[in-house]
């Protein structure tokens, strides 16, 4: 239980780390392109985590989304992080994504 409690911390506090809320208000309206909004938010997201491997920005990003449809609850946004999930899937498949 502890464990589980320290990751939702650990999350909530990269989530806002980031700036993620306003990044994702910015954001809105590049959800339907998934790599349009992962580009988006690389090139907006405080500090600059493009020097990280393609990877870690992807673990990132996930954690990120993931975080985002938790608070909100918004359909879209649980709707988006399902989307989010299937191209991080599906570019390791095909081995786009490491």
């Amino acid at each position: 239980e502890d464990e589980k409690e320290f990751e939702k911390l650990r999350e909530n506090m990269v989530y806002y780390m980031l700036n993620a809320e306003e990044t994702f208000c910015f954001a809105r309206g590049k959800e339907n392109d998934v790599l349009s909004w992962r580009n988006y938010l690389l090139a907006r997201l405080e500090p600059d985590i493009t020097i990280l491997s393609e990877y870690a920005q992807n673990q990132i990003l996930t954690l990120l989304a993931k975080e985002k449809a938790q608070l909100d609850e918004k359909d879209e946004s649980v709707s988006f992080f399902n989307r989010w999930m299937e191209y991080i899937e599906g570019g390791r498949e095909h081995g786009n994504l490491r």
